[in-house]
């Protein structure tokens, strides 16, 4: 069965919309005329035509319903007024889409299947964990937490690097100006001085004649790789790349650390909920965004399920040393698995939280010293080759 979005017109002449669930778009218009409705519009629901949870979206969602239904509201219903609350259209468009699924009969794991996205697979992940156990409303609750822990951070990382940013964008700006307004301007005069003109100023005008070019190929470059990423095979390709290069030096540690740390908390949710070992590593690791990590987490999810020890499953794929190996070995023994696992992700996290910061102090500073260093070079230049103007004169 799935899902068409309508646009009708009621017995009062007033035009409605919405979606309604059907085998077929001609089953669809039969269940709309039956409602006493004339369609006008109807086409299939795509999954791509939901908009993607932020993890905002997901926290809220997750609080909302899960009082909701502890207040002995059925999910059905609870999600529709949730719905109604949402200012977000992502969480809107997911919570109806969720309830018309659950109309069917469709279970919660089901009704929220689907969902693009890290955050959207996240919340997959923890409604079919919460059908399984039978505690839905303890799930969503105590995920709401790990959410809206994940959404601050994560904002956090943006406002951090927005400092350096900014300064990379003027550095670079001041650096084009000068070399393709300031230094032209001079030109005439600095040729003036023919045999006497410095090495370091015929460097500098070479460096000024091929800054337009390199722009123009940047620019073309750019276009090319934008051009390119709206294929999909390449744009996985390309995706794959930079999560490797993430991965290594490139990424200096946060980002394997913002995932590992998702993933660790995740993990230990749906254990808390009373998910088997390995179907747990493996929703946790598909709420993951690098795709090479998410690879790694799930082939071992799959040794684990056919028998392999938790134990080693995380070791193949994070490394001996990795915190979160080193919390389950200790949870292992200590009978504290899931809350150990939960612990090394927010230690995880406080990592990268700490990295980013120090980044961000060093970063805006060194741009802006390296940005005077190269801007005085070319000061200097200018001044001693002007300097050898008198001499240049009396020849």
């Amino acid at each position: 069965m799935s899902s068409f979005r309508y646009t009708a017109e009621g017995h009062d002449g007033r035009r409605v919309s919405g979606e309604i669930e059907a085998d077929t778009a001609a089953l669809a218009i039969e269940a709309l005329m039956a409602q006493r409705l004339s369609p006008l519009r109807v086409s299939e629901t795509r999954i791509s035509d939901i908009p993607k949870l932020s993890y905002q979206d997901t926290a809220r969602l997750s609080l909302e319903v899960s009082r909701l239904m502890l207040a002995g509201i059925p999910l059905e219903s609870g999600a529709l007024l949730a719905a109604e609350a949402q200012e977000s259209r992502a969480a809107r468009k997911t919570l109806e889409r969720a309830a018309s699924r659950l109309a069917r009969g469709d279970g919660p794991g089901l009704a929220f299947d689907g969902l693009d996205g890290a955050p959207g697979g996240a919340l997959s992940a923890i409604m079919a964990a919460g059908e399984r156990s039978g505690r839905l409303a303890d799930a969503l609750g105590a995920a709401a937490p790990l959410f809206a822990a994940t959404a601050r951070f994560r904002a956090k990382i943006v406002s951090l690097m927005l400092y350096p940013a900014v300064v990379s964008v003027t550095a670079l700006s001041v650096l084009v100006i000068f070399l393709l307004v300031v230094i032209p301007s001079l030109r005439p005069v600095l040729e003036g001085l023919g045999e006497n003109l410095p090495t370091s100023a015929r460097w500098m005008l070479a460096i000024a004649d091929a800054a337009p070019g390199v722009l123009v190929a940047a620019l073309i470059g750019a276009l090319i790789v934008i051009a390119l990423n709206q294929v999909s095979a390449v744009r996985s390709r390309m995706a794959l790349l930079m999560d490797r290069l993430a991965l290594g030096p490139m990424g200096l540690g946060v980002a394997a650390a913002v995932d590992t740390a998702l993933f660790a908390r995740l993990f230990g949710a749906l254990l808390k909920a009373g998910t088997p070992a390995g179907e747990a590593m493996a929703e946790a690791s598909a709420a993951m965004s690098n795709t090479v990590l998410r690879g790694l987490l799930q082939s071992s999810a799959n040794d684990v399920r056919e028998g392999a020890s938790l134990d080693h499953a995380l070791m193949s794929a994070l490394g001996e040393r990795h915190l979160i190996v080193q919390a389950s070995r200790l949870g292992a023994r200590g009978g504290s698995f899931a809350d150990l696992v939960s612990e090394a992700g927010m230690t995880l996290a406080e990592r990268a939280e700490t990295r980013l910061e120090r980044l961000a102090a060093l970063a805006g500073p060194m741009i802006i010293i390296l940005l005077g260093l190269v801007i005085g070079l070319m000061v200097i230049t200018l001044f001693s080759s002007l300097a050898a103007l008198p001499d240049a004169a009396t020849l």
